[in-house]
C-alpha cells in the first residue's frame, strides 16, 4: 500500500496478514505522511472473514453482562468422547484445538485447491474442519454463504467449525457434534439418517463446571 503521486521517499505498508484494525492503522499513517493523495492498495488475495464472533463479543462487552455456559460434547469416528466447558460467543474450531482435540483429517480434499494438501488455518475457504451437529444446532450462529459454498453437496447436518460460534445469543446450551464425519462411515450414518452409533448417553452435567467468567 502506498500514496500515489507521493513525493519520492513517501510511506509504504504491507498489510499481509493484518487485522481489520491492524489495516486500518497502517492506511491511516500513509494518509498522514501523504496528505491530499490518493491511497493505492495492492491486493494479492483477499479473504472475508467471519465476523460474527466480533459482533457477539462487541455486543457482550457493551451490555456488560457475563457469558453464558456452553458444554461442547464431541466424538470421534471411532466411539471416543469428550466433553469440553466453553461460553457463548467461542469459535468452535479454535475451542477444538485448543483442547488438543482432532479436527482434521489429512485425507480431506480442500475446496479451494483440491490437490493441495492441509487446511486454511480458519480463513474460512477450504471445507477441511467439518464437524456434524448431532444436537444443539440451533444455538450455533446460523449458516453464511461463505459456508454454504465451503459445505455444498455435504450432509446437512455438517458444519465448517470455522464459521461456528457456540451459544451465538449468548445462551446456556449443550452441543453434540460427531468430530471428521468425512471419514470412514460419517456419511453413511448420516445417509441412514438414525442416531450415529457413536454417540453415547451423557454422564455428568457439563454445565455445572463451566466457568462463570464476565467480559
Amino acid at each position: 500500500m502506498h500514496a500515489q503521486d507521493a513525493p519520492k521517499g513517501g510511506v509504504s505498508r504491507r498489510l499481509i496478514a493484518l487485522d481489520y484494525d491492524a489495516t486500518m492503522e497502517a492506511i491511516g499513517e500513509v494518509l498522514a505522511h501523504s496528505p491530499g493523495h490518493k491511497v493505492v492498495l495492492e491486493a494479492n488475495r483477499l479473504v472475508r472473514r467471519f465476523l460474527v464472533q466480533r459482533r457477539v463479543s462487541s455486543l457482550l462487552c457493551a451490555a456488560q453482562v457475563k457469558r453464558h455456559k456452553v458444554a461442547v460434547e464431541y466424538y470421534e469416528p471411532g466411539g471416543e468422547r469428550g466433553t469440553i466447558a466453553a461460553l457463548a460467543g467461542d469459535n468452535l474450531r479454535k475451542l477444538l484445538l485448543r483442547e488438543d482435540v482432532k479436527l482434521y483429517d489429512p485425507r480431506t480434499k480442500r475446496v479451494d485447491q483440491p490437490f493441495t494438501e492441509g487446511d486454511c488455518a480458519g480463513e474460512g475457504i477450504c471445507g477441511t474442519c467439518l464437524v456434524a451437529v448431532e444436537a444443539g444446532a440451533e444455538t450455533l450462529s446460523a449458516m453464511d454463504a461463505t459456508e454454504k459454498v465451503i459445505t455444498k453437496g455435504r450432509p446437512a447436518t455438517w458444519r465448517a467449525a470455522c464459521r461456528c460460534i457456540v451459544g451465538a445469543e449468548n445462551q446456556d446450551a449443550r452441543l453434540k457434534i460427531r468430530l471428521r464425519p468425512q471419514s470412514a462411515g460419517g456419511a453413511q450414518d448420516d445417509a441412514a439418517g438414525g442416531e450415529p452409533k457413536t454417540l453415547a448417553a451423557a454422564g455428568e452435567d457439563p454445565l455445572a463446571s463451566a466457568p462463570e467468567v464476565g467480559v
